[in-house]
This record gives C-alpha cells, structure tokens and sequence, in this order.
C-alpha cells in the first residue's frame, strides 16, 4: 500500500472551493479543434462559447466546453457547420483553447497574457436547434466537449497485463509514450535496472477497483515519494525527486477578492511499522508529537533481511509529515497575467499594492513563498451569439468563478491525482528452471541471492517469451518435515507482484507418476528421470492392499512388494512385465508451451532418453500422455528371479 495518503475527503477544503465569488468580464477565447492526425484545424469563434470550465493541477488537467455553430444554409445541412463531419467519427480530437482578460485602459506592465492548454477530446454530445431570425429558419447546434491531458486520456484506458526483466521504470513508461505524450525524467532512482516489472493492469476487475496504466504510475511514485509536474508551457511530463523550486509570477493584485487559509485535519494516531518473520518479530514505532493514544495506525511488512525492514521503517518515516497550512485565493476578475499550476507566489513582493487594495496576507503565507498546485476556472456566457461575424480578437461577456489553491513552498505533500490501488497478485502459469544434471534430468535448483545470499528459484514465464524471474524457495504449502524442491520445467503458478513473485501452486503430475484410477493407488516419485528413479506405491488389487518399493538405476532394479500373505525383495534386472520407470514404459513428452531454443539462461530442453528409441517431440506438436504403470497381475514367482529373497 501507498505510504503517502492522499487526503481527498476534506469537507471544509470543498466548501472554500465552491465558495469563490462571481464576477462579470470579458474575455478574449479563441477555439481550434483537429484530428490528432491532421495539421489543418477548425477554427470557431470564442463568442459561440457557452460555458467553459478548467480544472488545472500540477500533474495535468480536465476540463469541459460547450459552444454553439451555426447552420442557416438548410436545416441539418453541413455547408458551413465543418465540425459536425469531424465530430461524427470515431477519430481522436485535439483541442487547443485560449483564454484572455480584456482590459481598456492599462499599462504595459499590465498588458493581458493568454492561458493557453492543449488537450485531447474525450466525450463529446451535440443538440440540433431552429431559431426564426425574421421569416428565414436558423439552424444551429449546441456542443459539449469534455477533454483532458494526453496521459490521462490515453492511459486511463491501457490496461496492460506485461511483465518486463532486467528493465528500467523508465524503459517501461517510454515504451507506453504515444507523439503527444513526452515525458522527461530528473530523477535517477527511476532510471535504475529493476530485477522484473510487473504490470498487473486487469480491465475486467470492477470499475471501482479497475486500475489502468495511469493509476498504477500514480501508485508507484505515491510509493517512491517522486512528484509529478505536467509544464503548461511546453506542454512535457516531468519527474522528479522532490518539488523543484517555483519560478515566482507576476501576480496583479487588483485582481484578487481575498485569500483564505485552510488548515487540514491533522493525524491523531501512532504509526507502527510490524515484521511478522517469527525469527526476526518487530513493531516499530513513528513518532507522531501530536498523538492521541491510544489511537494508532499499523503498516504490516513481512521480511527475513533485516537491513529491508530499516529501509521500510526509514521509507515510512520520511512520508510522515504533519500536513502545512494551505491556502485558498479568489479572483474578481480574470487574472490579467495567468500562471499555470507549479508556479510561485511571493506575497511580500507585493505586500505594499496588496495592502492597498485592502487585501489581508495569512501570516503563514506571509513568512515563505508559495506554489500553485491547482486552479479552477468557470465560465458562463451572458448572452447567446451564433453568429460567425467575430474574428476572436472581440471580447464576449462571461459570468467567472476563479479560485486558486497554494500552498508552502516548502511542503512536501506529493499532490498526485486521485487514483485506483492496483490488485496484487496475479496468478501466472510458469516452468521451473534447473541447470544441474544431464539434459533429462528433472533435477533442482535454487540460486543465492547476490546480496542477501537468500536461496531463490528460476521460473520462466512462456507467456512472454520464457522470460525468467525468481521467486522464494519455500515449502509452500506443504510442511517443513517434507524437503520436495519444485523440479525441471515443472508446470506451477505464479503469484505476480509489481516488482516480486512466489509460486502458489503445482499444477501437473509428474510423469508416470499418475496411477490407475481402478487400483485407487497413491504413488511417491522420487529421483531424477524414469529410469533414474525410486518409486513407493500404494494401490489396491482384488480389494486387497499392495505396498511396493522400487529402486531404478538404468537396468539395475530392487523390488520390496508386501501384499495379502507375500513379501517380495528382488535385486536385479527387472523383468519385461515390470514397464514402471523403462524405456518402453516411458514417453519422453517436451512440456507445452517451451520454446524450440531455451531462453538465455535456461537448461537446454529435454530429448532422447539414453537406450530410447522415441525421438523427441516437436515443441507446440500434440503429445500421448504416458501410459500409467498397471500394478495388477500376478506376482513374479520367486525361482523366476535373480538374488530374489523372502
């Protein structure tokens, strides 16, 4: 889980936000929409603008447009509406929307600057209308457009199931980049070679709990304490290791109303971080001056590497931070110069004109300087002009709302976007990977950790590309008395995490373990090929109970059978009605899904047994199952058999 909690659910922070008064103005808006992948784009006149609305953060933005076009050629005719062709296919569209203050009468210094954002088309909905203008009909359509960044909008709708070794965070993010995302990483952390990547991206969980591609980056940088800043300017992602310094705006104090400051609810509990490892139990506490016992918080974290549970205890305390007061800033008028999110506000800069206009500065933001991390802009037109007789330098009247959230500049609360917890584990089938031994054998293996020293399995994943990974060796689920490691190409599943797995399961008998469902037999296979192997069988034969033990090496063979009033030991070379474990009652089968060349670092694949006379089968080719050894029939005769005795 996350260690840095986003506090969405703040009450008071809504009501401030939708507090922000009212105010009349005009403003310059100029509209372009496109095909992605066209160059040539529709222009529209700002005074068709109904209503707009911005909702601008320092990791990207959304926001929503409505706008009128008219048609008075014919009813529903397209000579001069040339967006509704455009807006009826499924084509991606691209809007660039620019808004400006109008002002008569002002200086240079105070000269009106554009807000401009580009943004790609999500939903889209229009209403065809008749007017009367005298005795001729007047066709015109109503548009409504909801848009966002390009991350945003493309990849909240990828949802990759990928497994990526031997890669960077940053190889994986670049590998998802379309042309109109580009991303720019100032942090060396996301740069590093990471042992596997694992996106676990499932679009058929529920949509509560439907994590996309962009929820996940979210969740990663959440857990690696990185920030995310979307540049307005150059229109780039950026990450970084912590919050760069803001680049201090031109603020026009005539044009804020009032600035508010809002303290969030501080945490009450005691953080305790908890190592369950029963060799190695730990509950460590985070100091929290302000805590309330007996009030608490516990963070669970299984480990048997002591140096891992002091970096997630470290990990821990270092996002725990008492939340700063914040602040909230109401506009009169649309801001003349317009800054975009991650820009700096320095009050006493400005802290003579501020007075003057009779605006009270928090004495919190008065001691440092500050940084936008969100604006919220809204606009609703007076009046309704379909018409196209504006050239957009014309200025239309809106009613605005315009609030803007700050906060210290020295806070290092992340401020990523809301997002979906993505769901771990994810069952994956594999092969284990052993190297020991002759090509046949169905040997183990387990391979020490470089720096911890901790025993791992190999198991490669045929779903891409017999990529390997490692994942514990543990038991699993059986207890520790039994010492039965998981062998060569052995088929199990895996439970995949982000950056971790470990096997869950088996998921086929070995072969000619299975026994004859008519003898409800059990059988232990133990050993590294059929005919290199020890077998103990229980099984049933006229009701009656057979215990047998037999030991194979090639051609020499040792029997001990007990049934109803026998006892058998045999020593020897086996008889032809003994098939268990020979040549001719053993199929060598390639296991399904390996690749025909082994993937680099894999045992090279299975073939002929020696003495075998089965070629070795094709890999993706059907394969008969080996026939299953029948221990019915009568017991050898004793005189029949070398160095028998009873």
């Amino acid at each position: 889980m996350a260690r840095n909690i986003m506090r969405e659910e703040r009450p008071l922070a809504r009501t401030l936000h939708d507090a922000a008064p009212e105010y009349k103005d005009g403003l310059v808006v100029k509209i372009e929409i496109s095909s992605a992948k066209s160059v040539r784009p529709i222009l529209l006149s700002g005074h068709n603008v109904q209503d707009f609305e911005l909702d601008l953060r320092s990791s990207g933005f959304t926001g929503a447009l409505s706008f009128l076009v008219s048609d008075d050629v014919a009813l529903r005719s397209d000579d001069r509406d040339a967006l509704i062709t455009l807006l009826r296919t499924p084509t991606l569209l691209k809007l660039r929307l620019s808004i400006q203050a109008y002002r008569v009468d002002q200086d240079i210094n105070t000269k009106p600057l554009p807000l401009e954002i580009v943004a790609l088309v999500t939903e889209r909905a229009l209403t065809e209308h008749v007017a009367k203008q005298g005795n001729a009909p007047l066709s015109y359509r109503h548009y409504h457009l909801r848009f966002a960044d390009a991350a945003q909008v493309m990849w909240r709708q990828h949802f990759p199931l990928e497994l990526f070794t031997q890669k960077s965070l940053r190889q994986v993010i670049d590998l998802y980049c379309t042309t109109d995302i580009k991303m720019e990483y100032l942090d060396s952390e996301i740069t590093q070679t990471r042992p596997m990547i694992f996106l676990g991206c499932d679009a058929e969980q529920r949509r509560g709990e439907r994590a996309s591609f962009y929820d996940l980056l979210m969740w990663r940088l959440d857990e690696m304490r990185k920030v995310l800043i979307y540049d307005y300017t150059r229109r780039v992602y950026q990450i970084h290791a912590i919050k760069p310094n803001p680049v201090t705006a031109d603020l026009i104090p005539h044009d804020i109303q009032q600035i508010s400051v809002y303290y969030p609810d501080y945490p009450r509990y005691q953080k305790f971080v908890l190592n369950d490892f029963v060799e190695a139990v730990k509950n460590q506490s985070i100091n929290n001056i302000d805590k309330e016992l007996p009030v608490r918080q516990d963070h669970l974290f299984n480990t048997e590497i002591a140096g891992d549970f002091d970096k997630e205890v470290l990990a821990r305390s270092q996002a725990f931070n008492m939340p700063r007061p914040e602040f909230f800033m109401y506009y009169r008028a649309f801001p003349t110069k317009p800054y975009a999110p991650s820009a700096g506000i320095d009050f006493k800069i400005d802290a003579l004109d501020l007075a003057a206009d009779d605006l009270a500065i928090p004495l919190e933001a008065a001691t440092l300087p500050c940084r936008v991390y969100r604006i919220h802009l809204s606009g609703r037109a007076v009046g309704t002009d379909v018409r196209e007789v504006y050239d957009g330098l014309v200025p239309a009247t809106f009613m605005c709302k315009t609030a803007i959230w700050l906060e210290q500049s020295t806070d290092p609360e992340l401020r990523l976007p809301p997002y979906v917890l993505p769901r771990y584990p994810v069952g994956i089938e594999g092969r284990v990977v052993s190297e020991a031994g002759a090509v046949p054998d169905e040997t183990y293996q387990f391979y020490p950790e470089m720096v911890t020293a901790q025993p791992k399995y190999k198991v490669m994943i045929p779903l891409w590309s017999n990529q390997i990974i490692t994942t514990p060796y543990y038991p699993n689920t059986l207890p520790g008395h039994f010492y039965f490691p998981a062998y060569k190409y052995e088929r199990v599943l895996v439970d995949m995490y982000f950056d971790r797995a470990m096997m869950s399961q088996f998921r086929e008998w070995r072969a000619t373990a299975p026994m004859p469902q008519a003898t409800q037999g059990d059988h232990l296979l133990l050993g590294k090929t059929p005919l290199n192997r020890t077998s103990v069988q229980h099984f049933y034969e006229d009701e009656r109970p057979i215990f047998q033990i037999e030991r194979l090496n090639q051609f020499d063979n040792e029997l001990v059978k007990i049934a109803e009033g026998n006892l058998l030991l045999q020593v020897g070379t086996p008889p032809l009605i003994v098939l268990t474990g020979t040549a001719a009652g053993r199929q060598v089968v390639l296991p399904a899904g390996l690749a025909p060349m082994p993937p680099r670092g894999a045992p090279p694949l299975p073939g002929v047994l020696p003495g075998s006379i089965t070629p070795p089968v094709t890999p993706g080719a059907p394969s008969t199952p080996p026939a299953a050894p029948s221990p019915s029939g009568p017991l050898p005769s004793p005189a029949s058999q070398p160095r028998t005795g009873r």
